[in-house]
């Protein structure tokens, strides 16, 4: 954390904004990590995503990979930058789907209803299955 402290001084005096929003992101992963401090996680967090959408940076968190998607699904429940963040959970979203091959409807012996249709969305979005019940008032 000292040497990320301090890579943030040098990078904040030279204006290198998307240095400053990978450091603050990697602090956030370590307060998350270390000791499960989630207040903490999301305080750091909360920060990097002031700065990261006022630059409109999606790379940055969705290079991260699944890791990222549990801060990004904690910042959406406490309300953090809700547009935001949704707008990365779907760039998410977007490059899962884009690996998967897609089904016709019509080739299944039943087709899906809209209520399995969305639990698989929650699915590939990473949601956890309390999440997802929550989400479904389950």
């Amino acid at each position: 954390m000292q040497l990320l402290d301090r890579l943030y001084e040098l990078d904040q005096k030279q204006q290198r904004n998307r240095s400053i929003i990978e450091i603050w992101i990697l602090k956030s992963r370590i307060f998350q990590v270390q000791n499960n401090n989630l207040p903490n996680a999301l305080a750091a967090f909360e920060d990097v995503l002031k700065l990261a959408k006022s630059e409109g940076f999606v790379r940055s968190f969705v290079d991260e990979g699944e890791d990222i998607k549990s801060l990004l699904n904690a910042a959406m429940s406490k309300n953090i930058e809700p547009d935001y963040v949704r707008q990365l959970l779907n760039a998410f979203k977007t490059q899962d789907t884009q690996s998967i091959v897609t089904v016709d409807q019509k080739e299944l012996i039943e087709p899906l209803s809209e209520r399995e249709i969305e639990i698989l969305e929650f699915i590939a979005q990473g949601l956890t299955n309390q999440q997802i019940a929550d989400k479904l008032f389950l």
